[in-house]
C-alpha cells in the first residue's frame, strides 16, 4: 500500500513537470511509415527495418498493439539467425535542437532473459570554425531482467561542457546479447524535455543525483567557482536557500531536510560569468 501511494504521489509530480516543461522530442509511436514488402517503422526513426525492406530479413522494430496508451508501441527483439552471430533490433533517431535537454522519460516493459538493453542519448554542439561536432552531454540508461507491466522511467542528462547542443541522437539497442532465449523490449511515449523556466538560461546543466531526492541531493561542478552565488528556489520563485562563497570543482551536497515535497530550481553563478542550473524533485 505504501508503494502504491508513493507511485500516485510521484505520478502527480510528473504531471506537474509536464505542465511546467517544454517537450523537445516526443514519440508515442502512433504514426508508422510503409517501407514496402510488408515492413513498417515509426516515422522519423531509422531502424534495421530499412534494411529489412531491401533484403527481406525480419530483424527490425515491431509495430506492437501492446501499448502503454494509444494504439501502438515499438517492440525490439533479439534472437539467433542461422549463422552463430546474434541479431537484435535497434532504434536510432537524430534530431535538431537548440537547447540542452534536462530529462528523458517514457514507459517500458521487457523480457530480457540474460540480455541487456541500453538507451544512450548524446547531445552534440557544432563548431563552425573547425567544422566538427563535439559531444557536450549525454544520458545513459541500462535495462535488464523481467518487467512484465509498463513501468515509468526517467533520467536526467549530464553535461560535461558549458555549451548549447544543436543536435541530439537517441539510440536504443541490445547489448551483451546472451540469447539463452528470445528477449523482447517494448517502449512507448518517449519524451525529451527541458524546463520552460530554465530554458532561457544558456548555462551549464548541473548534474544532480539522486533525482528525485529525499532529504539530501548531490550536485557536480565542472570547475572552481569564485564568489559563487548559489540559490535554491521553488516553482513559484520563493527562495529556500542561498549562499555566496567560493566553490571547488567536484561533487557537493545540499540538504533538503525540512523542505516540503515539490520541484526546486538550483541556480549557481560566479564572478567569471559561469551560470549553472538544475531542476530537483524533492520527495518528503
Amino acid at each position: 500500500m505504501k508503494n502504491f501511494l508513493l507511485l500516485i504521489f510521484l505520478s502527480s509530480w510528473f504531471h506537474l513537470i509536464d505542465l511546467k516543461s517544454q517537450v523537445i522530442i516526443s514519440e508515442n509511436f502512433e504514426t508508422w511509415e510503409d517501407l514496402g514488402d510488408g515492413y513498417t517503422q515509426p516515422e522519423g526513426w531509422f531502424s534495421s527495418n530499412a534494411f529489412d525492406a531491401l533484403f527481406g530479413d525480419n530483424q527490425g522494430i515491431l509495430q506492437s498493439n501492446d501499448s502503454y496508451e494509444g494504439q501502438y508501441a515499438a517492440r525490439m527483439r533479439a534472437y539467433f539467425t542461422i549463422e552463430p552471430d546474434p541479431v537484435g533490433s535497434f532504434m536510432n533517431l537524430t534530431a535538431p535542437i537548440n537547447e540542452n535537454p534536462e530529462m528523458i522519460s517514457g514507459w517500458y516493459k521487457h523480457l530480457l532473459v540474460n540480455d541487456t538493453v541500453i538507451l544512450i542519448a548524446p547531445c552534440f554542439a557544432y563548431d563552425a570554425e573547425n567544422d566538427t561536432s563535439t559531444s557536450v552531454g549525454t544520458v545513459n540508461i541500462e535495462f535488464s531482467g523481467l518487467v512484465e507491466d509498463y513501468t515509468y522511467f526517467s533520467s536526467p542528462f549530464t553535461f560535461q561542457q558549458p555549451a548549447t547542443a544543436d543536435t541530439i541522437r537517441l539510440l536504443i539497442a541490445f547489448s551483451d546479447i546472451v540469447l539463452s532465449g528470445e528477449s523482447t523490449f517494448t517502449i512507448d511515449n518517449i519524451k525529451i524535455e527541458s524546463s520552460s523556466s530554465l530554458s532561457e538560461l544558456s548555462g551549464f546543466s548541473i548534474p544532480c543525483y539522486p533525482n528525485p531526492a529525499e532529504g539530501r541531493v548531490s550536485y557536480y561542478l565542472p570547475q572552481n567557482l569564485k564568489s559563487a552565488s548559489l540559490c535554491l528556489t521553488n516553482a513559484l520563485g520563493q527562495v529556500f536557500f542561498s549562499l555566496n562563497q567560493d566553490l571547488s570543482q567536484g561533487t557537493h551536497q545540499l540538504s533538503l531536510e525540512g523542505l516540503p515535497a515539490g520541484i526546486y530550481h538550483l541556480n549557481i553563478k560566479d564572478e567569471d560569468g559561469f551560470t549553472g542550473n538544475s531542476r530537483i524533485i524533492h520527495i518528503d
